[in-house]
């Protein structure tokens, strides 16, 4: 029996074909395009036959396979945070009694600002052994000047000139000690001297904020009890913001300090984020096996939030030379991947070819065997020429197995049996530990209120290292 050229074959099928192109057309046809005709379409193995009518019907086009550097990227899920630098805690520096509030959670406010005023009779208390304390400073050195006169005429021994000057000593440090108190509290230079000059006590006592920032917690209420150790307001600088995301345990090893970043949050999808890898975290998370790969990014106009989602898009290669071609060409069938290429130039015959395929980045599919660059594959159409092609996979995939050098076409066997093997093996699992030794606490040597935390979680240091400051 004589073997028909394709061309023959088409001609023969077309009239066949032309009953299931129908059915076809029907389900394909839609708003953009015509129907299939019932004439021009026709398979032979894994050869798809397409008369111009037919491609015009559908729209069909073709694109060019091309060599283009590929960044490799990984995805993962990501949140927004403030980091510890950019938070800060406002609270009254004496025990009292609240007697008004000036703002409310979510108001922007400027470093200095005050928040509150506070009543305390600590801080009264503290005022009254100053103006006493600045009275008997005023009589100490009264007494010292005539001392001094009287000594200098000689009519007075050298030792009571010594005890005032003693004396006069003593209370100037009284005097400068109760000043430094009442600084630490709250009240200011200007405050301390018009308390001693009217003699008259400053009453309330403000609350200010630390930072430029927003309000986020305002634990307080008009009439409430606070104390020293009570945080009253809350306040976040979110001028810059960290993003963090969870990389699984099997790609840490891919994500270093450095890389570039891409970030799409869930509220602004059209607006992406870019930067650099900050810091990789040092411990991961047992629980979820994922660790931290941290980014920071700057907001001045504070239209990102704490707690927004979004994917982070971390480049963890760069290949410069691969092949690559429109994702819309590949053809999904099962777990195999297919495309149309194009035999010839606008002849009509495209032949369905089985491909490996691997990432997809804006909308173009990287191609890891099967093509080459110059060759020509449907683009747009091959939804509609799906159903006619179910014949052809098989094909195409005994083809893809018999072709040389293909790794399909190779099949290694290796024996799971240990040789000279001895005794048992059993698996436990396990987790990595950094040593004790390796590990150092940083505390403050005396009490008192953090004024600045100058490294983030991750930083790293070295030893003598400023880490805060009290």
């Amino acid at each position: 029996m004589n073997t028909l050229h394709p061309l023959q074959l088409f001609r023969r099928l077309c009239l066949p074909l032309g009953v299931a192109a129908a059915l076809f057309n029907r389900a394909a046809a839609h708003d953009e395009h015509e129907a299939l005709p019932s004439k021009g379409a026709a398979v032979y193995k894994n050869m798809l036959l397409l008369t111009p009518r037919a491609e015009k019907a559908i729209g069909l086009k073709k694109a060019k396979v091309e060599l283009a550097t590929w960044r490799e990227e990984i995805v993962v899920n990501c949140t927004v945070d403030v980091p510890c630098t950019r938070h800060a805690y406002a609270a009254s520096l004496v025990s009292g009694r609240v007697e008004e509030l000036l703002v409310r959670p979510g108001d922007e406010v400027r470093q200095g600002q005050v928040l509150a005023r506070v009543k305390s009779l600590e801080l009264e208390t503290l005022e009254s052994q100053l103006l006493q304390a600045s009275a008997e400073h005023d009589l100490a050195a009264r007494v010292l000047d005539q001392r001094e006169t009287l000594a200098a005429g000689g009519a007075l021994p050298e030792r009571d000139l010594f005890i005032a000057r003693a004396n006069h000593r003593e209370k100037t440090a009284e005097l400068v000690l109760l000043m430094a108190k009442l600084r630490a509290v709250g009240l200011s230079k200007k405050a301390l001297t018009e308390v001693i000059l009217t003699k008259e006590p400053v009453r309330v006592l403000p609350i200010v904020s630390p930072i430029d920032g927003a309000v986020s917690l305002a634990d307080a209420r008009v009439g409430q009890t606070v104390e020293p150790h009570d945080h009253v307001f809350h306040l976040v600088d979110r001028s810059a913001l960290a993003i963090i995301g969870e990389v699984l345990e099997s790609d840490i090893w891919r994500v270093r300090q450095g890389q570039p970043v891409r970030v799409v949050l869930a509220s602004f999808p059209d607006a992406p984020l870019t930067n650099k890898v900050e810091h990789v975290g040092l411990k991961l998370n047992a629980q979820e096996r994922t660790m931290h790969a941290r980014v920071e990014m700057s907001n001045p106009d504070g239209r990102i939030r704490p707690g927004m989602f979004g994917r982070m898009h971390i480049e963890v290669a760069e290949k410069p030379e691969t092949v690559v071609c429109p994702a819309d060409a590949v053809i999904r069938h099962g777990k195999a991947s297919y495309v149309l290429r194009e035999q010839g130039r606008n002849h009509g015959k495209y032949l369905l070819t089985r491909v490996s395929v691997g990432n997809r980045d804006d909308g173009r599919m990287e191609i890891v065997d099967g093509l080459f660059p110059g060759q020509r594959v449907i683009s747009v159409g091959t939804v509609e020429l799906t159903a006619l092609l179910n014949d052809a996979f098989a094909v195409a995939d005994a083809q893809a197995a018999s072709a040389p050098n293909s790794p399909r076409a190779t099949t290694t066997t290796a024996s799971t049996t240990p040789t000279g093997a001895k005794g048992e093996v059993i698996v436990v699992p396990g987790c990595i530990e950094a040593a004790t030794s390796r590990k150092q606490y940083a505390a403050a040597t005396v009490e008192g209120r953090l004024a600045s935390i100058l490294v983030e979680r991750g930083t790293r240091v070295r030893r003598g290292d400023v880490l805060a400051e009290i």
